[in-house]
């Protein structure tokens, strides 16, 4: 009788250990990661997946994926499932890995009668190495650090971004002299109609400026305000002058970012 309570806990601890390694396969965990991804119209893409001891998962890269546009991809991938959410088919995975150059790590889950959640922290990401950005060609360098959540369909982004390069903008005829910004800060909210910019600075030698308002699909609804120093206003005369229609006074021009924008 001794012997079968000395063996209980050691069995408790193999019956499990015994699931993951021959009764789950890995595609069973591919299914459970996508059902968390589904509700945000996202999909993983998992190079070389294999499952390691103690419920870990490892990749040789992840791509996510909206369609068929990669979004960003994450090397050396490493994860840990939570055993006993998995086995209550309500998904719980941590991990780690590299993304352009940074690190990042995260928890996706998937809680009982409610849509997924994913909470993302990011180190020293290269702008230039996330291929949206990239593509889309939003800036041409610099290094960004925050984290995101997502709940269900909201969402909230928080960031900033050191070394920033930015390309001169021109909206709607509109030319705006981004390449004189080199930090970037903000905090961004996000829900399944719209995207409410409620803080966003940019800041550069001599300027700041601050972008507030809504973009509902493709239309925006932004303002933007810029603010040079009498110094800058002197060096730089110039280029400001462009936005002569747009100035409030001395230093203080406000510009509308109004219609449809492709991203």
């Amino acid at each position: 009788m001794k012997r079968l309570f000395f063996l209980l806990p050691i069995a408790a601890l193999l019956l499990p250990l015994g699931i993951w390694w021959f009764v789950i396969p890995e595609d069973l965990l591919l299914d459970s990661i996508e059902s968390s991804l589904a509700p945000y119209h996202l999909h993983a893409d998992f190079v070389h997946l294999k499952k390691g001891p103690f419920f870990q998962v490892q990749s040789q890269s992840l791509l996510i994926k909206r369609s068929d546009q990669t979004l960003f991809s994450i090397d050396d991938f490493a994860g840990q499932i939570n055993p006993l959410l998995l086995f209550l088919v309500r998904p719980n995975l941590s991990f780690q890995g590299v993304v352009a150059g940074g690190r990042i790590t995260g928890e996706v889950s998937q809680p009982y009668g409610r849509a997924g959640r994913i909470h993302l922290r990011f180190h020293r990401l290269s702008l230039e190495g996330i291929p949206f950005l990239a593509e889309k060609g939003v800036a041409e360098g610099g290094v960004i650090t925050g984290e995101g959540r997502l709940d269900g369909h909201r969402g909230e982004l928080t960031f900033s971004v050191q070394a920033l390069r930015l390309k001169n903008g021109s909206f709607w005829g509109v030319v705006i002299p981004l390449d004189w910004f080199d930090r970037c800060r903000g905090i961004i909210h996000m829900d399944e109609e719209k995207i409410r910019i409620g803080s966003l600075s940019l800041e550069g030698d001599g300027i700041f400026a601050r972008i507030k308002g809504t973009i509902v699909g493709e239309e925006t609804d932004l303002t933007m305000e810029i603010m040079p120093d009498a110094l800058l206003l002197r060096k730089r005369s110039s280029p400001l002058s462009l936005l002569e229609n747009f100035k409030v006074s001395p230093g203080y021009y406000v510009i509308p970012i109004r219609g449809h924008l492709s991203l």
